[in-house]
């Protein structure tokens, strides 16, 4: 099984955009505000030297392992990290 982790903060349009994607997607995911979340934030924009929100990791709970979706980083749009997001579930 995978599942979907959002890094999110509040007051973040980009943020508020990308869930309704989600949303409208019918894509279940688990929401992490960075603010709420400093130690887990921290590790994530040590491990790839970034910090935009917002930021997708879909874990494989089978392996305990994932794929990071940042834009900037690995996809430039919304539509583009939709898209990763679908082929990797």
């Amino acid at each position: 099984m995978k599942t979907i982790c959002l890094f999110t903060t509040k007051g973040c349009q980009y943020c508020k955009d990308f869930k309704d994607i989600l949303k409208k997607e019918g894509l279940n995911y688990d929401e992490y505000d960075v603010d709420e979340n400093p130690d887990l934030w921290n590790q994530i924009v040590q491990q790839v030297d970034e910090e935009n929100l917002p930021t997708v990791f879909i874990r494989d709970n089978k392996v305990n392992n994932g794929v990071f979706f940042m834009s900037g980083l690995n996809v430039e749009t919304p539509d583009e990290m939709l898209k990763k997001i679908k082929e990797n579930l």
